[in-house]
């Protein structure tokens, strides 16, 4: 995900993406959203403009701290979440603190990432309050909260608070204009078939083939992470292709929500780098390597 996908949806939002190129960064907010999922593609999205070297409000995809991030092993962000406990203690803040007083290796910035802040207890909050107060220049922390009042006055005092909008990627009614329902299916079926053995060959011998509906396919594989991510949310409302309700539970059931939100994200960079008329062949690669 990148700035693009959240632009214009809201003011809170589009003023904190422009303090990164206007260098009024933010150095700790609060992101609050309906679902793990919307809170953790905004985070990620605006720590990934904030460790590129370009400077501006989306990334350039380009520069080594891009292709850091992209890769998921970018050594500037630190992610801490509750994982199986019940709550994110003081040594977890106490281990993080630790972390902050080390500069940044690729680039001016550090990003820290608390997932499910609501669950920090409250000697880790007031231990977290003195970085919060007093960050290095460098750092950016970001604590993402399904439940504000679970989070102490003192902390809120010190940080900013964004809701998270809805993500831009086109609902399942607009992917199918204008789309053949013989290519809808197909695109499903390859989809589903990626993680298969051959799979992957299948998949871009049928994007190769395919090429005049590249953007539709593109489309169709987005919407089908959105609603893999719903699954794994308990989001069922939402879900736009009821019809693949076993295999989306089988995918959701095999993939974290973090490798989902990563691989959409490829998925929409693809899309962009197939509207600015990279080479076809070249990208086709590019995609089956990190999806």
């Amino acid at each position: 995900m990148e700035y693009r996908h959240f632009a214009g949806q809201s003011r809170s939002v589009d003023a904190l993406f422009s303090g990164i190129e206007s260098g009024r960064v933010v150095h700790a907010v609060i992101i609050e959203g309906n679902t793990d999922s919307d809170r953790q593609a905004l985070a990620k999205a605006y720590a990934h403009a904030l460790l590129c070297r370009s400077g501006k409000s989306s990334p350039c995809n380009a520069c080594k701290s891009c292709r850091l991030f992209t890769g998921g092993n970018h050594p500037d962000i630190v992610a801490v979440s509750a994982l199986n406990s019940a709550s994110i203690g003081v040594e977890d803040i106490a281990q993080l603190i630790r972390q902050a007083y080390i500069m940044p290796n690729e680039g001016g910035r550090k990003v820290f990432i608390i997932e499910d802040a609501h669950l920090l207890t409250v000697p880790a909050q007031n231990k977290l309050l003195k970085l919060l107060e007093e960050p290095p220049f460098y750092l950016v922390i970001l604590l993402l909260c399904g439940n504000i009042s679970s989070i102490l006055p003192t902390v809120l005092s010190r940080c900013i608070r964004i809701r998270t909008p809805r993500m831009s990627i086109s609902s399942p009614e607009k992917v199918r204009e204008g789309v053949k329902p013989a290519l809808h299916e197909r695109a499903g079926d390859v989809f589903f078939g990626m993680n298969q053995p051959g799979g992957k060959l299948d998949a871009c011998e049928f994007l190769i083939g395919n090429r005049q509906n590249a953007r539709h396919v593109l489309n169709i594989w987005q919407n089908i992470f959105r609603d893999c991510l719903a699954v794994t949310q308990g989001s069922y409302d939402i879900i736009g292709s009821a019809g693949d309700m076993d295999r989306l539970g089988r995918y959701a059931r095999a993939h974290d929500a973090h490798d989902i939100i990563r691989k959409l994200d490829m998925l929409c960079q693809a899309e962009e780098r197939l509207l600015s008329n990279c080479q076809y062949a070249i990208l086709i690669d590019w995609l089956m390597s990190v999806i």
